[in-house]
């Protein structure tokens, strides 16, 4: 694994601004809704370069609560096999249960092959399960935690903290000169 020439992780589309996020179907965004694993494993398999999404492509996974029937098959089954997502011990995925900052930002830091960084977040110790990807995170300059010092790992990411992350991790960005064809108006956002 490694990161291009403006520091995206090789095997997601930096290069293109693809639409990642899909709204609902009453046209809004929800910014401030929570992202499941579901939504989040979806977000970042749009994301895979058409080259790595051929390479993982698949409807078959080990899950005990992902079958043919459910929405997700295909991101949740394919994003396993490439490796960026894992279910918990119980062998189920929880596709529907609300994705923690942490849990959030480790499927990201899979993108990359560094396992070096630093941070110094006051509530995430150095015995926390996600700490050495919080830290790779912060060291990638994909995340900066809140203004009283904390990161809040186990906390539910919102869709517009998520998005963030994403656009930082694929430097996107928009300013005055940019231009955009056909992209989408949130009517709450």
């Amino acid at each position: 694994k490694s990161t291009g020439s403006n520091g995206t992780p090789s095997e997601l589309n930096g290069k293109d601004h693809i639409k990642y996020v899909v709204g609902y179907p009453d046209g809004y965004v929800r910014p401030n809704n929570f992202v499941t694993r579901a939504e989040t494993a979806s977000m970042l398999y749009r994301l895979l370069t058409d080259e790595r999404r051929a390479e993982v492509r698949t409807f078959t996974n080990k899950f005990s609560d992902v079958d043919m029937k459910t929405w997700y098959v295909e991101p949740a089954s394919s994003m396993y096999k490439g490796g960026y997502i894992a279910g918990y011990a119980d062998g189920t995925f929880g596709g529907d249960r609300n994705i923690t900052r942490a849990e959030f930002v480790s499927m990201l830091v899979r993108f990359i092959g560094t396992d070096k960084g630093t941070m110094n977040f006051t509530d995430v110790s150095v015995n926390h399960w996600a700490y050495k990807d919080i830290a790779i995170a912060t060291s990638q300059g994909w995340i900066s935690g809140y203004s009283d010092g904390t990161f809040k790992p186990d906390q539910a990411i919102t869709r517009a903290e998520a998005m963030s992350i994403i656009n930082r991790v694929l430097n996107r960005g928009v300013n005055s000169s940019s231009k955009i064809n056909g992209f989408k108006i949130w009517p709450d956002n």
